[in-house]
């Protein structure tokens, strides 16, 4: 492997004013992300047709939502590949409710920014 093998458009020059933080991180809300509009989908829908929806989407994850549209859970790539997969469960006669993160955490549109970067790393 040469030395430039590992360079690619996400290698820092290692100048510091390169790595510094924009001022903006600290300010700016989650919102300005745009988050796309959900995918929302009932308890007793198959994991098959989740998948089918975050692959029409091109979206991570689905909210699952319970009878009254209120927010039971949340089902995304890695519940797919750990829960479903790795334990060999039938996609089309599994229910999100058997393999969803049951009772996230959520953050507002108004939070900011950097507390959501900081609530990413908190354990759980």
């Amino acid at each position: 492997m040469h030395e430039h093998d590992a360079d690619d458009e996400y290698s820092s020059s290692g100048d510091p004013e390169e790595r510094s933080i924009s001022p903006a991180v600290f300010n700016d809300t989650v919102g300005v992300l745009g988050p796309s509009e959900p995918i929302c989908m009932r308890e007793a829908a198959m994991v098959t047709e989740a998948a089918q929806r975050m692959l029409q989407a091109r979206q991570a994850a689905v909210l699952v939502v319970d009878a009254a549209g209120r927010l039971a859970g949340i089902f995304t790539e890695r519940d797919l590949l750990t829960r479903v997969v790795g334990r060999g469960l039938d996609p089309k006669g599994t229910p999100l409710s058997a393999v969803m993160t049951p009772d996230p955490e959520v953050l507002s549109l108004r939070d900011r920014f950097a507390y959501s970067v900081h609530f990413r790393t908190l354990p759980g």
